[in-house]
C-alpha cells in the first residue's frame, strides 16, 4: 500500500498565517520606536532649561533677590541695635532730658500736668495735688515733733530716731552687742547694770522711759533695749546663776555647761561668768619640766589663772599643773572673768564652765 504524505497544503497555510502575524508584531515594535515620548522628554527638558535661565524666575533672579534681602536685613538690624542702645539701660543711671517737656512736674499750664494734679485718687477721692501737700505737711510736723518709727537692729535692740533720719539705710547695725541672758548675774540690779558690766565699751544708760539705751553714734538713731525693770527681773530669775554660799566644785561633765575655749597666751582674758575652768595643755617649751603621775604629766611653771569677781577683785592665782586640769575658785562662788599668765611656748586651751 503506498505511504500517505502529510497535508502539505495545511502546513503551508499555517506558515503563511504565522508570517503575517510576525509582520504585525514587527510593525508594532517599529511604531513604538517612533512614538512621541522622546519628543515629550525633550520638550520638558528644554522648558526647564528656559525657566532656569528666566530673568524673573530663574536662578540669577533668585540670587539677586536674596542679595537684596540680605542688604535690607543688615540695614534693619543696624537700625534695631541703634534703637536699643538709645533706650535707658537696666542697671545704669537714668539720663534725664536737658529741659523737661511741657507739663513735666510742678505747676504748668500744660493740660497734662493739670490732669495729673487734679486727678481724683481712687478710694479717698482726694485730688493728687492736695494729697501731696498733706504728705509734705505731715513729714514736716513729724520731724519737728521728733516722731520716729522703730527700726529693728540686732535683736532685741530697737532703733528710735526722728522722722527721715539719714541713718536708716545702714540698719540693722551689726555693731550692737549680741546680748546673752546666760551672762546675767544675781548681783545685776538692772538691765543697764548688766549691760555695762558685760559690754562696758558701749556706755549704756537708762532713758527716761526706764529702758536701757545706747548713745547716739552720729546716725540720728538711739538704740533701745525694750526691757523695763519688771521684765529684766523675770529674765534674771529664769537665767541668772544662783548665788552660792560656798566655792564651786566640779560636778561632772554631764552637769556643767562648757563655754568657748580660749587659747593659752600670756595676759589672755577669759570671759565669764564661770564656776571654774578646764585646762588642756598639749605642748610646753623644753625648759619646762613635769612630774609623772602614772600616764599623766603635771607641769612645773606652765602658767597660772587669776579669777576676778563682779567687783573687780581677784583671788590668789592658781597655777597650772596636770595636762588635763580642772580649776575652781576657792573664795568666790562665781567668777565674773579671769586672766591668764603663761610663758611663751605653752600650747593649749582654757575652757570656762558653769553649773546649770
Amino acid at each position: 500500500m503506498p505511504t500517505r504524505l502529510p497535508d502539505l497544503d495545511g502546513i503551508f497555510s499555517k506558515l503563511v498565517s504565522l508570517s503575517v502575524e510576525l509582520q504585525v508584531v514587527i510593525n508594532q515594535l517599529q511604531g513604538v520606536a517612533t512614538e512621541t515620548s522622546p519628543g515629550l522628554i525633550q520638550f520638558d527638558t528644554e522648558n526647564t532649561y528656559n525657566l532656569v535661565r528666566d530673568g524673573t524666575f530663574g536662578l540669577q533672579a533668585i540670587q539677586a533677590q536674596l542679595a537684596t534681602f540680605q542688604a535690607t536685613t543688615a540695614v534693619d538690624v543696624t537700625a534695631i541695635l541703634a534703637a536699643i542702645a538709645a533706650c535707658q539701660q537696666t542697671g545704669l543711671a537714668v539720663t534725664l532730658p536737658g529741659s523737661p517737656p511741657a507739663g513735666y512736674g510742678g505747676p504748668s499750664s500744660s493740660s497734662n500736668a493739670a490732669a495729673v494734679w487734679a486727678f481724683h485718687l481712687i478710694g479717698s477721692g482726694q485730688l493728687a495735688g492736695d494729697a501731696l501737700d498733706d504728705a509734705a505737711a505731715l513729714s514736716h510736723d513729724m520731724s519737728d515733733a521728733q516722731v520716729g518709727l522703730p527700726t529693728i537692729g540686732n535683736p532685741p535692740w530697737i532703733g528710735q530716731g526722728s522722722w527721715g533720719t539719714g541713718g536708716s539705710s545702714s540698719h540693722p547695725d551689726i555693731n550692737l552687742p549680741q546680748v546673752a541672758v546666760s551672762t546675767i548675774l544675781q548681783s545685776d540690779l538692772s538691765a543697764t547694770d548688766w549691760l555695762n558690766r558685760v559690754y562696758p565699751a558701749f556706755g549704756t544708760f537708762t532713758e527716761q522711759n526706764g529702758y536701757p539705751t545706747l548713745p547716739d553714734w552720729g546716725g540720728g538713731i538711739q538704740w533701745v533695749l525694750p526691757w523695763d525693770q519688771e521684765k529684766f527681773d523675770r529674765i534674771k530669775a529664769t537665767f541668772a546663776l544662783p548665788v552660792l554660799s560656798s566655792a564651786p566644785v566640779w560636778p561632772g561633765l554631764a552637769n556643767v555647761a562648757l563655754g568657748t575655749p580660749v587659747v593659752i597666751a600670756d595676759g589672755a582674758f577669759i570671759p565669764g561668768p564661770m564656776s571654774g575652768v578646764v585646762v588642756h595643755i598639749s605642748a610646753v617649751p623644753v625648759p619646762i619640766s613635769y612630774y609623772p603621775f602614772g600616764p599623766l604629766k603635771s607641769f612645773v611653771h606652765a602658767g597660772a589663772i587669776a579669777f576676778v569677781d563682779d567687783n573687780g577683785d581677784a583671788e590668789f592665782p592658781h597655777t597650772f599643773g596636770p595636762e588635763h586640769d580642772v580649776i575652781c575658785p576657792k573664795v568666790m562662788a562665781i567668777a565674773a572673768h579671769a586672766y591668764l599668765r603663761s610663758p611663751s611656748g605653752v600650747i593649749g586651751t582654757v575652757t570656762p564652765w558653769t553649773t546649770p
